[in-house]
């Protein structure tokens, strides 16, 4: 966010109320932690295979990722979180403060180029508003799994870039954002493996701990440059926007896979192969 913000940016982040620690309204009222959606949370984290979304199968993946969404897993919580992105668009739009900070930031800024862009649950989350949001031009997925059908197996309707930390052979959103039988052929979809030993919450602000307190932490953190890492992700999304919102020819994404050899560009031909054969 602060580097999107050092080269012109406007970035807003989102509190959604009952997914954080506690949201404190205007008026003074306060919502605190949704204990349904922490009970959803350390469930999914407990059991995360439940079905068989990780089976070697591809069929198998295909079915245990169609009982996951919407009504099952954490889908519940999904449109929730997407609607709470798009109600911040709409009160920038229709009901801006006339005055103060805020009201002065928002002269100088443009809804024309809006991008929606999360991490790990928010990173679903995004996705879906930009699906449904016709105001957006593109999203950024952040090592979030998707929770709602809204692009399983059918075209994402904006640009957007996939950043993750999963080994690209258990990729949990292998049969999102493009058909089947074309799964991995938009060119306008990028999706990066980050550094080989980075982990999901190194995605974070974990990254800037240093590498022993991270260790410390659950998921295997502490294993890689946090500022390398972060420089790696900062200029893939700075890239990506720049390209797709000012129109810059600035070589995207060739030219940053180039400066950061250590990710890689990945392709999902077992996706294709299945569906394939499905239809035969």
């Amino acid at each position: 966010m602060e580097d999107l913000a050092s080269h012109g940016y406007v970035v807003f982040s989102v509190a959604h109320p009952g997914g954080s620690s506690g949201v404190l309204f205007p008026d003074g009222t306060t919502v605190t932690y949704d204990q349904d959606w922490r009970d959803a949370v350390m469930g999914a984290a407990a059991t995360p295979d439940p079905d068989g979304r990780y089976s070697p199968d591809v069929g198998k993946r295909h079915g245990a990722v169609i009982r996951s969404v919407d009504d099952g897993g954490l889908g519940p919580w999904a449109t929730r979180w997407r609607d709470d992105m798009i109600a911040l668009v709409d009160f920038l739009e229709s009901d801006p403060p006339a005055d103060g900070v805020l009201a002065t930031i928002l002269m100088r800024t443009t809804l024309a180029d809006l991008g929606y862009f999360g991490m790990s649950y928010g990173a679903a989350a995004a996705v879906s508003a930009a699906q449904v949001d016709q105001r957006a031009r593109v999203a950024i997925n952040f090592d979030g799994t998707h929770w709602l059908s809204d692009v399983l197996g059918k075209d994402v309707r904006t640009p957007l870039l996939v950043l993750t930390s999963e080994d690209p052979a258990s990729y949990s959103n292998e049969f999102f954002f493009e058909p089947l039988t074309t799964m991995g052929k938009r060119e306008d979809i990028v999706r990066v493996k980050l550094q080989p030993e980075a982990t999901h919450m190194e995605l974070s602000d974990i990254m800037f701990l240093p590498a022993a307190l991270r260790q410390a932490l659950p998921g295997d953190a502490g294993r890689v440059d946090g500022a390398r890492l972060s420089d790696t992700i900062n200029a893939l999304v700075r890239a990506f926007f720049d390209h797709h919102l000012k129109g810059a020819a600035n070589g995207y994404p060739e030219s940053v896979l180039t400066e950061f050899p250590d990710v890689s560009r990945f392709d999902l031909p077992q996706v294709r192969a299945w569906a394939a054969s499905q239809q035969r």
